[in-house]
């Protein structure tokens, strides 16, 4: 996926699972990956390669990570190991994920922004959890990215690895590497998309329309059942993996039926989490944190291999 971590083996992950298993925060000075640090400056008192045994210090992971390109992640998932310093957004039932920052030894120089993180075994927190607290020592597992300019862990593709000594185990799914130019002969897949997406931009639509192919993972019908090619608006909202689970996933908004056409009752079939698709039309970073469909600019070309809606 990303050249800086083509080297980097999996295999370390591989054995841990064999033995045990809307963003506008703004980062404080000192991060490198900011102004106050630029990406690619080299801190000294760097350790770790990044496996379970040994894994990278926060200052290792800031040097390893800092030549990623804005929108890049590393290819696979490392361990890093620090000392909390705050914690953003504590860990809750609702969510299940925490945001807090680390570093080497609890204080402010030289800190890693862990971003909406599960807890231990790579599952949410639930309220039989302790909370997090300043200055806990914790190992996190974690794909790496640069967001806008910040390294940090990417959207929930992370976990607490170990709290205060105490592990659950768990490993994650290694992501599938990126493919695809976009176009009808070779689309997207989930993670072509996602790279192609960032690279454009907070909020830059992308000038050209591509195609996309994915497993639907999560259907959006939280404010109304027109989100689901029901009725009304005739649109869809829904979220594409290359697994079909719901991570690492693409945000397909408020895209038109086959055709570029509206859903009406009798049209033909409405989604279903599981199902194969290729949308196509335009994409954008909307806000720098997800990347989507532009709203009524994208439409379902394909829908388990079928291109008409069928009966």
């Amino acid at each position: 996926m990303k050249r800086l971590f083509r080297n980097l083996t999996f295999f370390a992950l591989a054995a841990v699972a064999l033995a045990a298993c809307d963003k506008d925060v703004e980062a404080p000075y000192g991060i490198p990956g900011t102004d106050a640090n630029p990406l690619g400056t080299h801190i000294k008192g760097g350790t770790g390669s990044g496996t379970v045994a040994d894994p990278y210090n926060v200052i290792s992971i800031l040097n390893v990570a800092s030549n990623l390109e804005a929108g890049d992640n590393t290819d696979d998932y490392c361990f890093i190991k620090g000392k909390v310093v705050s914690v953003t957004d504590q860990f809750t039932a609702q969510y299940g994920t925490g945001t807090f920052y680390i570093s080497v030894d609890g204080t402010k120089t030289n800190q890693f922004y862990v971003y909406r993180a599960y807890y231990l075994g790579n599952k949410k927190w639930t309220a039989t959890d302790q909370p997090l607290e300043v200055g806990d020592e914790v190992t996190i597992c974690a794909i790496v990215t640069n967001y806008n300019g910040t390294i940090e862990t990417a959207q929930n593709l992370g976990f607490i690895y170990e709290l205060n000594g105490e592990n659950r185990g768990g490993a994650p799914k290694p992501l599938a590497p990126a493919v695809g130019d976009g176009s009808l002969e070779n689309p997207f897949n989930v993670s072509g998309a996602l790279k192609f997406t960032k690279k454009l931009g907070k909020d830059v639509n992308s000038t050209e329309d591509v195609y996309i192919k994915g497993i639907v993972s999560k259907i959006d019908v939280s404010k109304n059942v027109e989100q689901n090619y029901n009725s009304g608006f005739g649109n869809a909202t829904f979220f594409i993996s290359d697994d079909g689970e719901d991570a690492n996933t693409f945000e397909v908004y408020r895209a038109n039926y086959f055709n570029n056409t509206k859903w009406s009752e009798g049209a033909g079939p409405v989604l279903k989490v599981g199902d194969e698709v290729v949308v196509y039309g335009k994409v954008v970073y909307y806000k720098g944190n997800t990347p989507e469909t532009v709203s009524g600019k994208a439409y379902l070309y394909m829908l388990n291999g079928e291109t008409t809606p069928g009966k």
